[in-house]
């Protein structure tokens, strides 16, 4: 969890300054709390999304872990997924009404896509190789591979096409 948060602080701070917020008005609480309890929630919304979940379906006895696929465990977090973020949402907005001080910031929105930039030949592959992950999360029952090994595999991928340098495989 906290590493994902950690991902998603430059994210809420760009949604901020894209939207005109303030840094500690009300808006700007409301996307930083908006982002914090995304960030959370999302990975129990896949089998491989947290550690956790990881551990307790291996810990299942086999005719139980056989019957919670990837899709199945997908399937039966969505609905309280949906249900906690409307929620959290609707919340924010009643109690910090953002929607009443922002407005777009042009100039902060191109300031972003200027430093951002296109598409690096590394980020589209990262992007392939994370998708091909998820298929292959997804697909198990058909393959058979644990999770870990895939992981690996996508980790060495990345890493054999340049997309991960030497400091992140250490």
């Amino acid at each position: 969890g906290s590493t994902g948060i950690a991902l998603g602080v430059p994210i809420a701070r760009g949604i901020r300054d894209g939207r005109g917020f303030a840094p500690r008005s009300s808006g700007a609480a409301a996307v930083g709390l908006m982002t914090f309890f995304t960030f959370l929630q999302v990975g129990e919304l896949f089998q491989t999304g947290t550690f956790t979940g990881l551990v307790v379906h291996d810990l299942l006895p086999p005719a139980a872990r056989s019957q919670i696929t990837w899709w199945r465990w997908f399937f039966v977090a969505l609905p309280p997924f949906v249900v906690i973020g409307t929620a959290t949402y609707l919340s924010l907005l009643f109690l910090f009404k953002p929607h009443r001080e922002g407005r777009v910031n042009l100039e902060a929105v191109r300031l972003q896509q200027a430093l951002l930039g296109p598409l690096t030949r590394h980020e589209i592959w990262s992007a392939v190789v994370l998708v091909a992950l998820i298929a292959g999360f997804a697909t198990r029952p058909y393959h058979g591979i644990a999770p870990a090994w895939l992981a690996l595999g996508a980790f060495l991928l990345l890493f054999t096409l340049g997309a991960l340098d030497q400091s992140a495989f250490q």
